[in-house]
């Protein structure tokens, strides 16, 4: 993790919350102020984005897998990155959409439904295969956009949540867990 700092309770609370490998999305936890705390990174840059318009982005470009390697625009749409993990596994969707969105006096809160397939991740000896876990399941996941000194950012979202095609596009090597690509075909495969 780049410059994780536990300079306060909340520091090993965000710890604790987004580095379990059991779970199947990777969620931020909001960060007061993320443009007093310089441990954050937040960038100045301004998106020029709406919140629903800054949502979107960000769900279309996580979709299509682009925050599995080092992207600046995601840097620059969320409040923290200076606190985020580097992930080594991804949920692989199958579709997501917005059910709800509400103003409140801090930002806008949405809920985005997923429809997921499962976890993809590292198997073998040293993590030099693809292995792919089917779970099946629907996950309401809340995302907040915040206005900063320097436009809309997210403070508080999900990301590595990757439709099927994206998913297999992005991976680095070609050999998987005996029978997971298999797997991985069967559980995104249209109904």
């Amino acid at each position: 993790m780049r410059n994780m700092r536990f300079t306060t309770p909340f520091g090993l609370l965000i710890c604790l919350i987004i580095l379990p490998l059991s779970a199947q999305a990777i969620e931020s936890v909001p960060w007061p102020t993320p443009w007093k705390d310089h441990s954050c990174e937040m960038s100045k840059a301004d998106l020029k984005l709406e919140p629903r318009a800054l949502l979107s982005e960000f769900l279309k470009r996580d979709a299509g897998g682009e925050f599995r390697r080092a992207s600046p625009w995601m840097g620059k749409a969320v409040g923290c990155p200076g606190h985020l993990p580097g992930p080594d596994f991804s949920t692989v969707i199958l579709d997501y959409q917005v059910v709800s969105t509400k103003v409140e006096k801090t930002g806008v809160t949405f809920m985005v439904r997923y429809r997921c397939a499962g976890t993809l991740g590292s198997g073998g000896k040293q993590g030099e295969l693809h292995s792919f876990s089917p779970k099946a399941q629907t996950q309401d996941i809340t995302f907040t956009a915040i206005k900063t000194p320097h436009g809309w950012k997210l403070d508080r979202f999900a990301w590595m949540m990757i439709l099927p095609k994206p998913s297999l596009k992005t991976l680095s090597r070609k050999n998987w867990v005996t029978g997971d690509r298999e797997r991985f075909m069967e559980a995104t495969q249209p109904n």
